[in-house]
């Protein structure tokens, strides 16, 4: 049976979608989206809470809603919805469960985001990075990603908001490493954030590996790039992660899988959010959006029906996430010489649930799922 983390789950719902089209995104890509309605995604989870609270299925607790579950604020009514969401939650997620994220795209073309944003007391905003200009725009998807990112930093910087900088390391990329850190001194960003008071926060890491990351696992780099990783780089890493951050081998971390061989695949601990895509099927966030982790549908199935499916394994995903050890995936899909390089075990895992997910689902599935596509 699965576990219902703390006995509680949260459910977003993906009313506008994203922008942008990244190639390390674990959640991968969906159909064509259409907009949710706003009310009716507010009343689907006001309905599903207060049938929780009565019949009590599972003694869980359905806790927080969410509007989105990729692109923040990215709708144009982002300022009522914001404040509707805060109303339902009875708090701002955002601030007291620390979701740093902001829209970019947003940022850089609409001057009322940022003001509203200080003014919700949002102190600071993550920017993913994955190279200079022509790396920038492949990965976001988008010709203007690289645009976004130093004119969105400028405005953070000039509003009191500072910018951290987390570089996604990726074989196209990594060859521009110490051109991003000179770009980080022709914007004057360590100066600027000084004088907000703090350090400036630049680190690294390999990138996700369900979902588009899984897609693109041959943009991922080996162990003949660490050498280029630039040596300041490394210690702000190690500065935001710990001191124990190291970036490994795939045969390195099967070693280690192999030698606490009981080790299961699903985590011990993990924030469960349910997420509800545009045609309103229900996905636990565990990994990305894909057929072998449909739950159900909130507009077909009864919610009771889609808490069943969760606890009992009724898909793909959690068949394999709650009924094998990681040493039985390492041994079935694991590479013993490989050199790819992850920035924790958990990433490895990820990919090799994620290969026998697809294995398992296109035996008796032809067709691409959308969210395979590119």
């Amino acid at each position: 049976m699965a576990n219902f983390f703390q006995n509680k789950i949260s459910i977003a719902y993906d009313i506008y979608g994203c922008p942008q089209l990244c190639k390390h995104c674990w959640l991968g890509h969906f159909k064509k989206h259409p907009n949710m309605d706003v009310n009716e995604t507010i009343a689907n989870f006001l309905k599903i809470k207060e049938e929780q609270t009565k019949h009590k299925y599972f003694n869980i607790q359905v806790e927080y809603f969410s509007p989105d579950f990729r692109e923040p604020h990215y709708g144009d009514d982002y300022k009522l919805l914001s404040e509707k969401t805060n109303i339902i939650n009875g708090c701002n997620i955002e601030i007291e469960k620390k979701f740093e994220l902001l829209s970019i795209w947003r940022l850089t073309r609409d001057p009322e985001y940022v003001k509203w944003v200080r003014e919700k007391g949002i102190k600071r905003c993550q920017i993913k990075i994955f190279g200079l200009k022509e790396t920038n725009n492949f990965f976001y998807g988008r010709n203007n990603a690289h645009k976004d990112i130093i004119d969105g930093t400028s405005i953070l910087l000039d509003n009191g908001i500072i910018p951290r900088w987390q570089i996604y390391y990726n074989k196209k990329g990594i060859n521009e490493l110490e051109d991003i850190l000179d770009l980080t001194n022709k914007l004057n960003i360590w100066d600027r954030v000084s004088e907000l008071g703090e350090k400036f926060n630049i680190h690294g890491l390999t990138y996700d590996s369900d979902g588009r990351g899984f897609k693109y696992h041959n943009f991922r780099i080996d162990e003949n790039d660490i050498e280029k990783i630039p040596m300041l780089l490394i210690e702000k890493s190690r500065e935001h992660f710990g001191n124990n951050f190291r970036l490994s081998t795939e045969r390195e971390l099967l070693k280690e899988i192999n030698e606490n061989n009981a080790q299961s695949v699903m985590p011990k601990e993990h924030w469960l959010w349910f997420f509800v895509t545009s045609d309103w099927n229900v996905y636990p966030n565990i990994m990305g959006v894909a057929p072998w982790w449909l739950l159900g549908n909130t507009k077909h199935d009864s919610w009771e029906t889609i808490l069943s499916n969760y606890a009992y394994d009724k898909n793909i995903g959690l068949k394999i996430m709650n009924n094998m050890t990681v040493s039985e995936l390492a041994n079935r899909y694991g590479n013993k010489t490989g050199n790819k390089i992850y920035s924790n075990k958990s990433e490895l895992i990820t990919y090799l649930v994620g290969k026998h997910c697809r294995e398992l689902y296109y035996k008796n599935h032809t067709a691409t799922p959308e969210a395979e596509k590119p």
